[in-house]
């Protein structure tokens, strides 16, 4: 009777395994492709109610390599999360910025704004962008 269900379970288990074959898909939309084949960081800022995703990636746009740098340009993609029951998301980008550093992520009167530092180094700029609020 043991010798059976052990049969039993080795059936199954050689069923189970071979039931869970992996098989890619190819994901054929340009845009997402581009993105997630050039992303060169990414981190995520949890605030109160939500969750900010921060992708940098290469620029779709191509670089503009200037006299005084090699540096390229990058676009940054800013994701804003609700969390809670179902998951709502809004995508936001900011294009051709060159040297990225994101400084602060941060709520401020309900609204998330996130600090930026960008360019060469002989003219950083530094700039706070609003997400627009659900």
């Amino acid at each position: 009777m043991n010798t059976k269900f052990y049969y039993f379970l080795l059936l199954c288990s050689f069923t189970a395994m071979h039931a869970q074959k992996l098989r890619p898909v190819e994901v054929k939309e340009k845009t997402l492709t581009h993105l997630l084949g050039s992303i060169s960081s990414f981190k995520q800022y949890p605030l109160s109610n939500q969750m900010v995703s921060i992708y940098t990636a290469g620029s779709s746009e191509g670089t503009h390599q200037t006299s005084e740098t090699d540096e390229v340009t990058n676009d940054v993609y800013l994701a804003s999360c609700e969390m809670g029951e179902g998951v709502d998301c809004k995508l936001y980008v900011l294009k051709g910025l060159m040297a990225v550093k994101i400084e602060r992520v941060f709520e401020e009167s309900g609204a998330v704004k996130v600090t930026l530092s960008y360019g060469n180094e002989s003219a950083r700029k530094s700039d706070t962008v609003n997400l627009p609020s659900k």
